[in-house]
């Protein structure tokens, strides 16, 4: 299975083709696991966060209050992260139909504008800090 049919099938949302492509190479689910997992791996936002601030709030918690609060900050951490990854995911499968077209598009411009407004913000923010 090449990579532009699998991006074909899972953009158009069409299963009639699926059947054919996933019985012509054995593994695909594995190959996608594996590519998930190495893209985790070198993503360098949790081991910045677990280097500057997590480890610091695990051990300032210890200190305080003892193993509890770091066992149920984890929890609730990990719990949330994976939580909110689940629905992002379940929002964009449900949503998927009528993200097409003009909303779709609409939504797009409405995005673009949001970020360059808290760019402009942000930038404003630190100019001020400075000058």
């Amino acid at each position: 299975m090449r990579f532009h049919q699998l991006f074909h099938v899972s953009i158009t949302g069409s299963r009639k083709g699926l059947g054919k492509l996933a019985n012509k190479t054995l593994g695909v689910h594995r190959n996608v696991l594996l590519t998930a997992i190495t893209t985790n791996v070198f993503n360098p936002h949790p081991y910045l966060f677990w280097a500057t601030v997590g480890t610091t709030l695990l051990l300032q918690g210890f200190a305080s209050y003892g193993i509890g609060v770091p066992i149920s900050f984890l929890a609730a951490f990990y719990v949330l992260l994976v939580g909110m990854k689940m629905l992002i995911v379940f929002l964009l499968n449900w949503g998927r139909n009528w993200l097409r077209g003009k909303v779709y598009h609409a939504l797009l411009i409405a995005s673009g504008v949001l970020l360059a407004m808290l760019g402009i913000w942000l930038f404003w923010e630190g100019w001020q800090v400075f000058y």
